[in-house]
């Protein structure tokens, strides 16, 4: 009974974020030519900010992409793979996944 309380709780909370405007956020460092990346420079969960572009085998995604976005042409390889008791959450939440190539994926078919 607890359980299902709970469940319905947070199906029930809203996850939605609201940013101030780029001018009111503080960025450290504000201009990408100061970050020392990997790969590439995309932005922050805002979209305000410049932070590192994640790059092959390190984490992304998660709810507004906090864990950060992959390099151009990489994707988030989201595991599929859910224990039944949180398919409640797969349309609330989003999952964290790894950053892979298209040619990862392509290894993993044949």
């Amino acid at each position: 009974m607890v359980l299902a309380m709970c469940i319905y709780f947070l199906k029930s909370v809203s996850c939605e974020l609201h940013c101030p405007s780029c001018d009111r956020i503080h960025c450290n460092p504000r201009t990408p030519t100061r970050l020392k990346c990997k790969g590439g420079v995309t932005t922050g969960i805002c979209n305000c900010c410049p932070k590192c572009a994640k790059v092959v085998g390190e984490r992304c995604g998660g709810d507004f992409s906090y864990l950060g976005k992959c390099d151009h042409g990489l994707y988030c390889h989201i595991n599929k793979i859910f224990p039944k008791y949180l398919n409640v959450f797969a349309t609330k939440r989003k999952p964290e996944g790894i950053c892979k190539t298209a040619y990862d994926t392509d290894i993993g078919r044949s």
